[in-house]
């Protein structure tokens, strides 16, 4: 995706580009938000929400490069807010899984249950690494903690994940 050409073409009015840019960020950023607030309402409001946040400020951004980070830090913000204030978390049931794992492989219930019994910090940032490939210095940006946090963070993750899933094998 080449936000760089993109976004010129959103602040002109171009509803095309918008769509564009939508159908690149959606899939990832529903899954995100429903990862993180556990609840299906919550996660399509979070991403409405960060579009049109993201959209109306497209103008502020100082490099189009920057995209990237910039909407996965108001989609996190946005949902840890929503989720805070919201209170209907509920565990992911069978067809918000599905619909999380709508690219990935049928066994990987499991591991979504796993990561959703995670406190919220662990439970972004092991999403925005694994899920969405961000390195460890956009999750510091994005998050507001430093880089050596993001990966104590990533480590504690992984180690109560191992458990997890240990004891569901038994």
């Amino acid at each position: 995706m080449d936000e760089e050409k993109l976004i010129p073409r959103i602040l002109d009015g171009d509803e095309a580009a918008f769509n564009e840019l939508y159908t690149a960020y959606s899939l990832k950023a529903y899954r995100t938000a429903l990862l993180i607030t556990r609840n299906v309402q919550t996660a399509e409001d979070t991403v409405q929400e960060t579009f049109v946040t993201c959209c109306r400020s497209l103008n502020k951004l100082k490099s189009y490069k920057a995209f990237p980070s910039y909407f996965y830090r108001v989609l996190t913000r946005t949902a840890w807010r929503l989720s805070s204030a919201d209170r209907r978390t509920d565990q992911l049931d069978e067809n918000s899984l599905a619909s999380a794992a709508a690219d990935m492989p049928k066994d990987y219930s499991e591991l979504y249950e796993a990561i959703a019994a995670l406190d919220t910090k662990l439970r972004t940032t092991v999403i925005l690494f694994y899920f969405n490939d961000l390195p460890v210095r956009d999750i510091a940006r994005i998050t507001g903690v430093l880089e050596g946090t993001v990966k104590s963070r990533l480590h504690n993750a992984r180690r109560k994940l191992s458990k997890i899933l240990e004891k569901e094998d038994y």
